[in-house]
C-alpha cells in the first residue's frame, strides 16, 4: 500500500513537471472549487 502512494505520488509530480494544458486546467478548477467549498 505505501509503495503504490509512492508510485502515486511520483505519477502526479510526473504530472506536474510536464506542463498539459487540459489537465493543468482541471487541476486548478479542482483546487479552486475546494478552495470555495472551504
Amino acid at each position: 500500500m505505501t509503495s503504490s502512494n509512492a508510485g502515486w505520488r511520483y505519477r502526479l509530480s510526473g504530472q506536474h513537471k510536464t506542463p498539459k494544458p487540459k489537465k493543468r486546467l482541471f487541476f486548478s478548477a479542482i483546487t479552486l472549487s475546494s478552495i470555495i467549498n472551504s
